[in-house]
C-alpha cells in the first residue's frame, strides 16, 4: 500500500520493523543473537505491560498480604527456638533497610520461614519498590506451560523478568522435581541473579547438602549469603524417620555409658568419642545383642547433633515400615524424598542393620542407599549383631579400611552390667 493510497485513520507503520513487530539481526554465525529475533521498540511497552499483568497472575503474593511483621511473633512458635527466631526476625527487618545480598531462612516445616520471606516483600511493596514472591515448584510450573515451539516468547520474556527482578523471594526451595530440566532451569535462575549480586530471598525446604552442587556452591558463599537458621537443621522428612531418636539422645550419651571393669568397652567408648569428634567415613559397631552398641550409636549421634551435623538415627525395622509407607498415596512424605534423605543426609546412623526385612524389594533400596554413601564417602555408622547376616555386596565395602573403621564390642551383656559412672 503506497501513501497515495493509505487509510488516514490507519496509525503509522513502524519504520524499524515496517511493521512486522519483530527485528532480526544481521549478525556473524556464533554471534549471542545469530538466529534471534527481538520485540520492536514499538512493541516493547505493551509486552512490558502483559508480563508484568502476567507476572503478577502467576504470584501468589496476593493471598498472602496478611503475611506481615505486624503479626508476625517475633519469638516464633516455637518456644524451643525462640533465640534464633528473634534473630532471624532482626535480620528481616535490617534487610527491608538495606536491601543487599542474599538472606536464606532454613528450618522445618511450621518454622516461620515463609512468614518471615514474605514479611519482607510486602513492606518493600509498601514502600513503593518492586518485588517479585513465587513457589519454586509454581515458578517450575509456569516454565514448562510457557515452554514449547509456538509460545517461546513469553517464556523468554518470563523468564527473563524474573531473573531480572530488583527482589526475588523464593519460597518451597529444595521441595521441587529432581528432573534434569528443573535442575538446568534453577541453576540459570541462581547463577544468573547470583553473578550480578540481585537482591534474592530464599525459603529453604532442605539442607544445603542436598541441593545439587551447581546450586549449593552459590549458597555456600558467606560473602553475599546470609544463611538464618530457624531451629533444627533437619529436613521436615528427618521426623518421620528417628521417632525414638529424641529419647534415645536424651538417655543415651557418653556421659552415662558405663564401660567400667571391662577393656573392650573402654576401647570401644575411646573410639566412638574420637569418630564422634572428628567423624570421618564409615564407622562399623558389631557386637552380641546388649553389648552397648545402640548406647554408642546414639551417643555419636547426640554428639554430631552438638556439632550441627545433620543426623538421621533410625532402627532398620523402622526404615523398613517407612519404605513401604512412602510407596502408598497416603503417605506424609513421597518415596523420592525419603531415599534422597537417606542418600545425601551429612550423617545417617542405622541401628541393628542386617535383620531381615523378608523384602527383596527392600533389600535392594537400602543396597541402594548404601553404594550411593559409600561411593559418596558421607558419615555412617552401622551396628551389626552378626556379620554373616550381611550381603557379601555389602561385607566387601566394610572391608574397605581406608573408609570404614570397626567397634568391635565382644563383651558380656551391657545392659546386665551397666551402673551410673
Amino acid at each position: 500500500m503506497n501513501s497515495s493510497t493509505k487509510n488516514p485513520d490507519q496509525p503509522d507503520e513502524c519504520t524499524l520493523c515496517n511493521g512486522t513487530k519483530w527485528l532480526s539481526f544481521n549478525v556473524p554465525v556464533g554471534h549471542p543473537k545469530f538466529g534471534k529475533i527481538e520485540p520492536c521498540e514499538c512493541q516493547k511497552e505493551k509486552l512490558s505491560n502483559d508480563i508484568y499483568s502476567k507476572l503478577q497472575e502467576i504470584s501468589g503474593i496476593k493471598s498472602l498480604k496478611k503475611l506481615t511483621f505486624n503479626n508476625l511473633k517475633q519469638n516464633g512458635l516455637n518456644k524451643d527456638f525462640s533465640s534464633k527466631f528473634r534473630h532471624a526476625y532482626a535480620v528481616a527487618q535490617q534487610y527491608v533497610h538495606e536491601t543487599n545480598g542474599w538472606l536464606i531462612f532454613q528450618g522445618p516445616s511450621g518454622s516461620g520461614k515463609t512468614h518471615l520471606l514474605v514479611a519482607i516483600l510486602n513492606k518493600t511493596m509498601k514502600k513503593g519498590n518492586p518485588a517479585f514472591y513465587i513457589s519454586t515448584p509454581d515458578l517450575l510450573d509456569h516454565l514448562r506451560s510457557s515452554f514449547g515451539p509456538n509460545n517461546m516468547n513469553d517464556y523468554d520474556t518470563l523468564f527473563d523478568h524474573i531473573k531480572n527482578t530488583p527482589l526475588l523471594g523464593l519460597d518451597d526451595f529444595g521441595s521441587e522435581s529432581s528432573t534434569t530440566w528443573a535442575k538446568e532451569k534453577l541453576a540459570q535462575l541462581i547463577n544468573y541473579r547470583y553473578n550480578r549480586a540481585l537482591p534474592t530471598i530464599i525459603a529453604l525446604s532442605t539442607g544445603l547438602n542436598q541441593l545439587d552442587e551447581t546450586i549449593s556452591g552459590k549458597l555456600h558463599d558467606d560473602n553475599l549469603v546470609d544463611l538464618i537458621s530457624l531451629g533444627s537443621k533437619q529436613d521436615i522428612s528427618y521426623g518421620y524417620l528417628d521417632r525414638l531418636r529424641q529419647d534415645l539422645t536424651q538417655t543415651m550419651t557418653f556421659d552415662n555409658f558405663n564401660y567400667k571393669n571391662s577393656k573392650v568397652l573402654e576401647r570401644g567408648y575411646q573410639q566412638a568419642i574420637e569418630f564422634a569428634s572428628n567423624p570421618d567415613g564409615w564407622l562399623v559397631i558389631r557386637g552380641n545383642t546388649g553389648s552397648g552398641k545402640t548406647h554408642l550409636a546414639a551417643s555419636i549421634t547426640n554428639q554430631l547433633e552438638i556439632n550441627e551435623t545433620n543426623c538421621i538415627f533410625t532402627f532398620i525395622p523402622d526404615l523398613v515400615d517407612y519404605l513401604r509407607l512412602s510407596i502408598n498415596n497416603t503417605s506424609p512424605i513421597s518415596h523420592e524424598s525419603l531415599l534422597k534423605d537417606l542418600m545425601t543426609c551429612e550423617a545417617l546412623i542405622l541401628d541393628d542393620f542386617g535383620t531381615k526385612s523378608n523384602s527383596t524389594w527392600i533389600d535392594e533400596k537400602i543396597y541402594q542407599i548404601l553404594v550411593h554413601r559409600y561411593e559418596s564417602r558421607l558419615i555412617t555408622v552401622l551396628t551389626i549383631r552378626n556379620l554373616n547376616e550381611i550381603p557379601d555386596s555389602i561385607i566387601s565395602r566394610l572391608s574397605d579400611t581406608a573408609l570404614v573403621d570397626h567397634i568391635e564390642l565382644d563383651s558380656p551383656d551391657y545392659r546386665q552390667t551397666k551402673t551410673q559412672k
